[in-house]
């Protein structure tokens, strides 16, 4: 039998094509819709170029490797990699806004002692 969206032929008990997915048997349940990972790749890029370049580039790595095990269809250990993601793209942030803080303080500090 072939589908009538692609043209793939395929076996005559397959519920689905094998191809493009579309359903074959209009009495069989949808195929599951893959779920929907956020791996901070854009925020993680942010991080790094805004805040803090060396904790940045960890969650770029993480953010990657979530990609990655995404395109390779492991669920979890996308989620497990956008997690780690998540986590340095916070630190880099922190870390970036205390660096700032300590920059200023230490401008302040540095003006008030020359007078």
């Amino acid at each position: 039998m072939l589908c009538a969206k692609c043209g793939k032929e395929f076996e005559p008990d397959v519920r689905f094509c094998p191809q493009c997915g579309n359903r074959l048997d209009p009495s069989a349940p949808p195929p599951p819709v893959p779920e929907k990972i956020n791996t901070f790749l854009v925020p993680s890029i942010c991080a790094a170029l805004l805040c803090c370049l060396p904790l940045g580039v960890v969650a770029i790595v993480f953010s990657s490797k979530a990609n990655s095990a995404i395109r390779g269809g492991d669920c979890a250990k996308a989620r497990e990699y956008a997690g780690k993601a998540k986590m340095w793209f916070w630190i880099a942030v922190v870390s970036g806004i205390v660096i700032i803080l300590l920059r200023i303080a230490d401008a302040v500090l540095t003006v008030l002692g020359e007078e």
